[in-house]
């Protein structure tokens, strides 16, 4: 399903939950995990997408770019990202994907998480 209605989806199941009486130990948003491994050819066009999709939302969106020892040039790319909104994340070395989605995870800052397959 596109953005719109995976987002509206979320509004609805966020709402539901708060009607029945619960209650979030965190703040209310949606942290985003982005692993990056050597994608420093694609990365800026994601890091745009993510962008507007936090310009365009009417909730809070943590975009966490978990990059995992990348090198290609990526975290040149990843630099200009962590002067906006982004939060960046480094690995020294590549440790592979679920220990970049750990990393970012045990980053996250709001309520719901959600992960990409690739950048």
């Amino acid at each position: 399903m596109g953005w719109p209605g995976w987002i509206n989806n979320l509004k609805s199941a966020e709402k539901r939950f708060l009607n029945k009486g619960g209650y979030f130990v965190k703040n209310n948003g949606l942290s985003i995990v982005i692993p990056i491994y050597n994608e420093k050819d694609s990365i800026e066009e994601t890091i745009n997408q993510f962008s507007q999709i936090q310009i365009d939302s009417d909730f809070d969106i943590e975009i966490i770019l978990v990059n995992d020892g990348s090198d290609d040039g990526t975290e040149t790319v990843l630099d200009k990202a962590s002067n906006q909104t982004f939060n960046v994340i480094s690995h020294a070395t590549n440790c592979g994907y679920g220990a970049a989605l750990k990393t970012g995870i045990g980053s996250a800052k709001y309520n719901y998480i959600g992960i990409t397959i690739f950048a």
